[in-house]
């Protein structure tokens, strides 16, 4: 991700704060630093004591990440499905063809059964005496 040899942006030239990649990326700024330290983030471009990340880098991690999404779509059995989905959550226009792409209902939650309450121990009823069973001794004979 930090191949800053990589073929050559669309995105002019500029500074973005940790703060502001952090709020673009959907991150804290403490996470941003992580993804940088383990080599997944976006590079820091430093100039004196200013710290700053080129809009263009932050660009292609956006870019790589979509397309591993898109991916693993294009790899599963309904395609067009899953793309409806995510346009309809993003809320985006959809293509005349996904206008005709079925969403399929999702199948009702059914409502586990509910267990019977067990009573406590002080609520159950004296078990049935044997009255040819010879008593307990600490109990008198009836």
């Amino acid at each position: 991700m930090q191949n800053k040899d990589a073929k050559p942006s669309n995105h002019p030239s500029q500074a973005l704060t940790a703060a502001q990649v952090a709020d673009r990326m959907g991150l804290t700024t403490r996470q941003l630093q992580d993804l940088r330290l383990r080599g997944i983030g976006p590079p820091i471009v430093q100039r004196g004591l200013s710290i700053h990340y080129e809009l263009a880098d932050v660009c292609e991690i956006e870019r790589h990440e979509a397309m591993a999404i898109i991916d693993q779509v294009l790899a599963s059995d309904r395609p067009l499905t899953l793309l409806r989905a995510i346009a309809e959550h993003g809320g985006f226009k959809l293509s005349p063809i996904l206008q005709q792409v079925r969403v399929p209902i999702p199948s009702p939650v059914t409502e586990p059964i509910p267990l019977p309450e067990t009573p406590e121990p002080s609520e159950l009823p004296e078990p049935a005496r044997d009255v040819n069973a010879p008593a307990p001794a600490s109990e008198p004979l009836p």
